[in-house]
């Protein structure tokens, strides 16, 4: 009973100083290669064919290794009770509940009728977005497997491809490697095109887009007025992957994990 209580109290403190210092940082057991972050302050730690769940406290509560399903991708957390993953390799993705357990079999691509996909993303309705490499075209698929919605073919070169995709307030953003980011509606009617957007992985808000740029600084650029917004230099770390629920930035480096705080100042608007 005692240790029991001792660990409560040991993550409790834990979990406390994340809430009440700028700053945090913890080592990890190994490398990993992406970080993902839900609304809970769960982080999900990814390398290859593996997701290692801790949670807010950063104590390991969940994992997932399946070699069989191929390299993950994108693991999508925005609904934690349904966390989509994909397999670019295989061409196939897959449903987990909060615990990591497959919810279902893995869906083929292929069988939907879709032999070329680059990036996929959770949807409104349990359904899921995809990029349709072949054809250059966002896609939306329901819960059912039935594609609904499929955009106008994109104007985007042989030598560039599509690097992102999310779909946050019933809109779709989409980045490219040549620096151009895409807005769409939910039903896959592009709204506009923004030039000169530095976003290789972003956060998307209702109103603007979060993500690190070539000079290394945290920056927002909002829809409504294009306008970038400087929030945070990170020139002094080495990041791989990078996440930010509330006011919290996670950046990941190697064998390493520094969660920062931002000011609300700073995220003004961003996330509105």
């Amino acid at each position: 009973m005692s240790r029991i209580l001792l660990s409560i109290l040991f993550a409790f403190s834990i979990y406390s100083g994340i809430c009440q210092s700028n700053s945090v940082e913890f080592l990890l057991p190994s490398k990993f290669e992406n970080i993902e972050v839900d609304q809970f302050g769960n982080i999900y730690l990814i390398n290859r064919f593996s997701i290692e769940k801790r949670n807010a406290a950063f104590e390991k509560v969940a994992y997932y290794n399946n070699s069989s399903f191929g390299e993950i991708k994108v693991c999508d957390v925005s609904n934690p009770f349904r966390i989509l993953i994909f397999s670019e390799t295989f061409n196939q993705l897959m449903w987990l509940d909060k615990n990591l357990t497959p919810l279902s079999v893995a869906v083929s691509l292929d069988d939907l009728g879709f032999d070329e996909v680059s990036l996929v993303c959770a949807g409104i309705g349990n359904g899921f977005w995809l990029l349709d490499a072949f054809e250059n075209c966002l896609v939306y698929i329901r819960d059912n497997l039935q594609t609904v919605h499929k955009s106008q073919r994109l104007d985007l070169d042989a030598v560039h491809k599509f690097v992102h995709l999310t779909e946050i307030d019933q809109r779709v953003v989409v980045s490219s490697s040549d620096s151009l980011l895409f807005y769409f509606d939910a039903y896959a009617n592009l709204l506009n095109v923004f030039p000169e957007i530095v976003a290789p992985g972003f956060k998307a808000g209702e109103k603007a887009v979060v993500f690190i740029n070539k000079n290394k600084v945290l920056v927002s650029f909002h829809f409504k007025d294009l306008v970038s917004k400087k929030l945070l230099s990170l020139s002094k770390y080495k990041v791989y992957d990078y996440d930010i629920q509330g006011d919290r930035l996670y950046l990941l480096g190697e064998e390493k994990l520094l969660i920062t705080k931002i000011s609300k100042n700073q995220l003004t608007e961003s996330f509105e």
